[in-house]
């Protein structure tokens, strides 16, 4: 009989990286859903042996060392092609294409056909495309990867894992500093249920059947983080539509923080101390406390270089990038609060998951008073544009001032 019954992480606090199931050489450890969707490891006391395995890897009850405050840069691909397809400045697949180039392998989140959003292993710069632009939706990391990431690093091979910094986190407590393994974590707004995101995703098909795939971001308008849109297939041509009114509800209730898993709200990882050899989010403030030398318009991700691994891999593609050094406090300034605190937990949060099961999404907007993208009429292009060439020829008439002055 034994003397210990073992206790994971509290409820609140768990992350659902599974590391603990990894760790488990028994598979006492099976993952449950609670009612919003959200996957939770459960021990089978009657196969646990009590070794502590699963206590020792856990992130949250054996907290892995953050690295120190790292050198921060506003950054982006000069590959335009890249930059076109990503979210931000296109970093990620600038490393990414540098760790396939030698033969590693990267891990990173796909959206499945069923609407799920896992992490995925590629070996092949072709498949680069699955792992590229943001999912505002947990990520599943399935006792599967975590294998395969273990063999592959045994049979040498370097491997590039890019995820939220609780799943970076679960990697290297899994893997200790193994040198072969470089992190990429991801400045977090919090996560989403997979369960809930699935459910909208598969109306949103019945609603536009010739649906192919879903974006989070407007890939041509980086300063725009609202845009929805989806690819359709008319006719066998791929064109990208643009999504106005309900189906639009799902961005707002993220960015005000009703979807999130429970301990997003308390997170350990929004510091400017990271745990990933890289961090990487958009630059949002840039070039609003102080000018930069470059097109940042087109794409301008923040990266935080945190450790020697970090640095080595910077140095190596250096030449295919664009980097200038800045204040961490800049973009914190402008946008990135997660950098230094969590989601604030609204009281929202108590009932949204509740009333989405219960609830048509008509009913549910107006409860909680969501903000839908409308379409912009005729009238409102022209008195934009109108306004636009207003202020154009003010600035001119300025400038024309200045030098008449300068020229006195």
């Amino acid at each position: 009989m034994r003397n210990d019954i073992i206790e994971l992480c509290l409820v609140q606090e768990c992350t659902g990286c599974f590391a603990c199931e990894f760790a488990c050489k028994k598979a006492a450890i099976r993952r449950e859903k609670n009612d919003e969707g959200f996957e939770y490891p459960k021990i089978n006391h009657d196969v646990c042996v009590s070794c502590h395995a699963c206590q020792k890897i856990c992130p949250v009850l054996s907290p892995i060392a953050k690295f120190i405050e790292g050198d921060v840069y506003a950054s982006w691909s000069k590959n335009e092609n890249i930059r076109s397809k990503s979210s931000s400045g296109g970093m990620f697949s600038v490393f990414a294409e540098q760790i396939l180039s030698e033969g590693g392998a990267v891990v990173g989140a796909q959206m499945d056909e069923d609407y799920y959003v896992r992490h995925i292993v590629i070996c092949e710069q072709a498949d680069l495309d699955k792992l590229r632009g943001s999912k505002y939706v947990q990520s599943i990391i399935s006792h599967e990867l975590y294998i395969e990431i273990q063999k592959r690093l045994h049979a040498g091979q370097k491997i590039l894992f890019c995820g939220t910094p609780c799943q970076v986190a679960a990697i290297r407590k899994a893997f200790r500093n193994n040198q072969l393994l470089f992190t990429i974590d991801l400045v977090c707004h919090g996560v989403p249920s997979p369960d809930f995101f699935a459910g909208f995703m598969r109306r949103l098909k019945k609603r536009i059947p010739n649906m192919v795939s879903y974006q989070f971001r407007d890939y041509k308008n980086w300063l725009v983080c609202t845009n929805v849109n989806v690819n359709v297939n008319v006719n066998g041509q791929i064109s990208t539509r643009y999504l106005y009114g309900e189906p639009t509800f799902y961005q707002d209730a993220f960015l005000k923080g009703y979807l999130h898993r429970e301990n997003c709200y308390s997170c350990r990882y929004t510091t400017i101390s990271r745990v990933g050899d890289i961090t990487l989010a958009d630059f949002w403030g840039i070039g609003k406390e102080r000018p930069i030398d470059g097109n940042y318009k087109g794409g301008c991700s923040m990266m935080s270089v945190n450790s020697a691994n970090g640095r080595d891999l910077l140095d190596i593609v250096k030449d295919k990038i664009f980097y200038e050094e800045r204040d961490i406090q800049e973009t914190i300034n402008g946008g990135n609060e997660q950098l230094v605190s969590p989601t604030t937990r609204t009281i929202e949060r108590d009932t949204f998951y509740k009333d989405a099961n219960l609830l048509n999404y008509k009913k549910l907007i107006k409860k909680y008073n969501l903000k839908l993208r409308k379409k912009t009429t005729i009238l409102q292009r022209i008195m934009k544009k109108i306004k636009s060439v207003l202020k154009y020829h003010t600035n001119e008439e300025k400038k024309e001032k200045n030098i008449t002055y300068h020229n006195l």
